[in-house]
């Protein structure tokens, strides 16, 4: 793992919630190469940045992975931990809003990791038990995408994303069935091998 550079401490908070989109819709998309995806339309509409939608859960014919269930259950036991070990209410309550992208993040990272993707990441040194990581580079089947390419059809992904969620007014969560043709063609376009 890579240790976080002085660069990326600079960036604005809109630069880093863009980027932490942009890392999650290239996973998400990744992920559903294998997996079908259920994911719920962001409460809030993002003025500044990205938005960020939430993953409900990921699932194929043999595994379900219930990320927001899993991830309310991990915030609730680092926020008693917290709490146990002299930090304030006030500062564990704040952590949480940190650890609702932080957590999903590192929840795709890793089922990224056990499907076969060679992930690298570096270490963003943040205080409190969500150590955050940020993806640089993937690399699958001959293929490899650095940073600058995972931000770039990161915020196309996420526009589809977006436009998806737009779709259907009458229901908070969207199904993308496995291997979503729209989301393979932009995550799979102008790909060179190593």
């Amino acid at each position: 793992m890579k240790k976080f550079n002085k660069e990326q401490k600079s960036l604005t908070f809109a630069e880093k919630r863009n980027y932490e989109a942009q890392q999650t819709s290239f996973l998400s998309a990744l992920i559903n190469m294998k997996y079908d995806l259920c994911i719920q339309k962001p409460t809030k509409c993002a003025t500044s940045s990205l938005p960020l939608f939430k993953i409900v859960h990921i699932k194929n014919d043999e595994f379900l992975f219930e990320v927001m269930k899993d991830t309310k259950e991990k915030m609730k036991q680092i926020y008693y931990e917290d709490l146990a070990n002299g930090v304030s209410e006030k500062t564990a309550s704040r952590r949480q809003t940190t650890y609702k992208v932080t957590y999903p993040l590192a929840y795709l990272i890793d089922l990224c990791k056990a499907n076969g993707f060679n992930v690298d990441t570096v270490d963003v040194n943040r205080k409190g038990k969500a150590q955050q990581k940020w993806v640089v580079a993937i690399e699958f089947d001959g293929f490899v995408f650095d940073k600058e390419t995972i931000s770039k059809k990161g915020a196309r992904l996420n526009k589809v994303f977006v436009e998806r969620m737009g779709e259907n007014v009458n229901s908070k969560t969207v199904v993308l069935k496995k291997f979503d043709t729209e989301l393979m063609a932009l995550l799979l376009s102008d790909l060179e091998t190593i």
